[in-house]
């Protein structure tokens, strides 16, 4: 693994991460199925398009309340519990790197989930 991988605080990001259900791994399935319901809708009932375009940003706006207030959480766990007197949510791209991997489908992500269910919290 890269060095910035094996952070201590990394490892921590990943590990509380992989342990909660997250909204936004089921983004890309759940817009994929809006695509083809959009396309089959327009055919049959096209005053069905809009309603279903606005579920999936409801679904969308959901998913970003979701992931903010995970970081919410995670940022007060990184800098009083786990790494106290380290800033570690400022300037290490902690956030970012929280997000993407909060949004990814479990299985696609990079490196792996060390524990093979949700659930398994950081210490």
């Amino acid at each position: 693994m890269p060095k910035a991988e094996r952070l201590p605080w990394r490892v921590y990001i990943r590990d509380y991460v992989d342990a909660r259900r997250n909204l936004g791994e089921f983004f890309i399935p759940v817009a994929f199925v809006m695509l083809l319901g959009s396309i089959l809708v327009t055919t049959i009932a096209p005053q069905l398009s809009v309603p279903m375009m606005i579920l999936l940003y409801v679904y969308l706006i959901a998913v970003i309340i979701d992931v903010a207030v995970m970081w919410r959480k995670l940022k007060k766990k990184l800098n009083r519990e786990v790494w106290r007197g380290q800033s570690v949510a400022k300037g290490s791209r902690s956030a970012s790197y929280a997000w993407s991997r909060a949004i990814q489908v479990r299985r696609w992500r990079l490196p792996k989930p060390r524990s093979p269910k949700r659930g398994n919290w950081p210490k």
